[in-house]
């Protein structure tokens, strides 16, 4: 996709484009992750050769980092485009756009972004319930996942795997 391709996308199709994008690299680090495990508990036999697991394990990092960036990127232009939604009138003059916002905007709630979030969780001060707002994130249960097996909290692993979102 060239430039002037991507000028043509709309905002919304740019969103769908981010969620498509982060859905295919979560399924990807789940199945790393599964072939990790498995691998670890010896029952992965490879014909060529040794799996290697510091190979999976980088690739899984580098896909939750785009992810973060993309959901980042996503709720950036989620919030651009309800406030947007949120003006009371857009006037196109000479050029010139001017943006007269509602008065008595509702009242502000703290917003944080995607590792803000993660550092509130792991930390305990925000609850990972149905009222999180990452609770359905594939993204994040998966970093979540990262942190806890890498500090050897297996209980709060199986919690995880076992919180469904439906």
């Amino acid at each position: 996709m060239n430039f002037n391709d991507v000028k043509k996308i709309s905002a919304w199709e740019l969103l769908k484009h981010l969620q498509k994008k982060t859905r295919r690299n979560s399924q990807l680090i789940r199945k790393n992750s599964e072939t990790i495990q498995i691998a670890l508990k010896g029952e992965y036999k490879l014909e060529l050769g040794k799996l290697d697991i510091g190979k999976l394990q980088a690739k899984n990092n580098e896909l939750i980092q785009r992810n973060s960036e993309n959901l980042q990127l996503h709720n950036s232009l989620l919030t651009f485009l309800k406030a947007m939604a949120n003006t009371e009138e857009v006037q196109i003059g000479d050029g010139m756009i001017e943006i007269y916002e509602k008065e008595n905007q509702s009242k502000s709630v703290p917003t944080y972004n995607f590792d803000e979030y993660f550092e509130k969780t792991i930390a305990g001060s925000i609850a990972f319930n149905s009222n999180h707002p990452y609770f359905c994130s594939d993204d994040f249960k998966e970093k979540l996942l990262q942190y806890y097996v890498g500090i050897e909290e297996y209980e709060k692993c199986a919690k995880l795997v076992s919180r469904s979102c439906l």
